[in-house]
Parts: structure tokens; C-alpha cells; sequence
């Protein structure tokens, strides 16, 4: 972005560029949820349902919450009611056969992939987190991640640009019905929690107060049922110092 002179056209073009790999590999699909291991086999075997696969996930995620003492016992009862019945909320939409376990690298930032002089993504790397879940597990990674780069008119031309190139490369899952956009909104909610847990006490100078950032914006969704994507792209700005906006069409 810097090398094009942070330029609105060469940025959509990337997230052209990424729909259309990301419909390929979403066509990559498994029998049920959990993460990709050698031998083709998904740990832990046999879940249907990614409701019953996230359980566990956001359940580690609260001991550890619980460990750094981020949440008073008011807060983490909020939390993990609020968590709780989101999750049995979702069953429905999560189940196996209308969620497909699809292809998911899920950790889709700004760093995490090469692109060439056109902004054509050239290589993806950081995959540890590869596992086989629901669409909506990598579209909100997009979302919270990449969308927000720049301002909010961007945000919606990205998710646009994103969404075109998807659709023209036969993806098969965009998002469609208030339920879908509810669901990326939901693991958005969920990545808040981790990160939160994650930046918590983390001093470097630069992230020292990510973690207390997190822990507001993830109770402003629990209250609002909203994400602050933008404001979340503003947390990572002060890290990578993009304009807020693009400097050149």
C-alpha cells in the first residue's frame, strides 16, 4: 500500500484479487469441524455442529481470562452467559449441512501475504490455524482484519471488491441473509474475547493498551450486538501508521 502510494484502486484490487482465491479455496470442504492435521485427519473428530466445536475454544479462552484476572465475577458472568447462549442461538445456522466445514486459514491480516506489483496475492504463509469451519469464520477474519484498512466508505468498496471477485471465481457461500451477517458478527465477537485474553498485561510499547481496547469493544458488542469494525482498524493503525483514508483514487 505504501509502495502505491496508499492508493484506493490498488487496495480494491487486492480484495478483487483475494475473492477469487478465497472462492477456490473454499472449495476444499471436510465432513465435519475441527483443526486440519496430518493424514487428512480433523481433531477432534466427529463435529457436526460448530457450535460444539467453538464451545471448547471460547471456554479456553475464558480460563485463561479467568488466570490473568481480566474480568471481575460480574463481567465473567456476563461474558460466559452472554457466549453461552449466542452459541445455542447459532445451532441451528451452525449445523454441518447448511455452515459447510470448508477450507479456513482464518488468520488473514495485512501481513500474512505476499502480493505482486499489481497487489495480486503472490503467496500465503502463517497457516497454523488452518482448520475446517464454517465460511463465515474467514469472512469476518476479512471484516476485522483487512476491510477496515482505511475509512469506512473504503470498508464497504473493499468488502465490495471482495465480494466480486468471489462470486466471480464461483464461490459458493456469500453472505446473503441477516442470520449470515449476524454469524460473522458473532466469531468477530468471539476473536474480540481472544484477543483481549491475548494483549492483556502485553507491554511493548505499542500494544500496551490493546488488551483494555478489546475488553471495551468486546462489551459494547455484548451490549449492542454491533462490531466497531472501524474502530478496530484504528487499534492496528497505530501499529502499521496507514492513512486513515487513501491518499490517491
Amino acid at each position: 500500500m505504501k509502495q502505491s502510494g496508499y492508493s484506493k484502486q490498488a487496495f480494491l484490487n487486492s480484495m478483487e484479487y483475494l475473492g477469487r482465491d478465497f472462492a477456490k479455496i473454499q472449495q476444499v470442504t471436510f465432513p465435519s469441524f475441527g483443526n486440519i492435521m496430518e493424514n487428512s485427519i480433523i481433531d477432534p473428530s466427529g463435529l457436526t455442529n460448530f457450535s460444539d466445536r467453538f464451545r471448547f475454544v471460547i471456554q479456553m479462552r475464558l480460563d485463561r481470562c479467568i488466570q490473568k484476572q481480566m474480568f471481575s465475577e460480574k463481567e465473567i458472568s456476563i461474558v460466559s452467559r452472554f457466549f453461552k447462549e449466542k452459541l445455542d442461538q447459532f445451532r441451528p445456522h451452525f449445523e454441518a449441512s447448511i455452515s459447510i466445514p470448508v477450507l479456513n486459514f482464518t488468520d488473514m491480516h495485512a501481513e500474512n501475504f505476499y502480493v505482486d506489483h499489481f497487489g495480486k496475492p503472490s503467496g500465503y504463509f502463517d497457516l497454523e490455524s488452518a482448520q475446517a469451519a464454517p465460511a463465515a469464520l474467514e469472512f469476518y477474519g476479512f471484516r476485522f482484519f483487512l476491510f477496515n484498512f482505511y475509512d469506512e466508505e473504503c470498508f464497504k468498496a473493499a468488502e465490495g471488491a471482495f465480494f466480486r471477485g468471489y462470486q466471480a471465481a464461483g464461490g459458493l457461500y456469500t453472505p446473503t441473509t441477516e442470520e449470515d451477517g449476524k454469524a460473522i458478527d458473532f466469531l468477530a465477537g468471539c476473536r474480540l474475547l481472544e484477543l483481549a485474553q491475548s494483549y492483556w498485561g502485553y507491554k511493548d510499547g505499542v500494544r500496551d493498551l490493546w488488551g483494555e481496547k478489546m475488553k471495551n469493544l468486546l462489551f459494547a458488542y455484548i451490549e449492542t450486538e454491533k462490531i466497531d469494525y472501524m474502530s478496530i482498524g484504528e487499534i492496528w493503525r497505530e501499529r502499521d501508521h496507514q492513512p486513515p483514508y487513501p491518499l490517491t483514487e
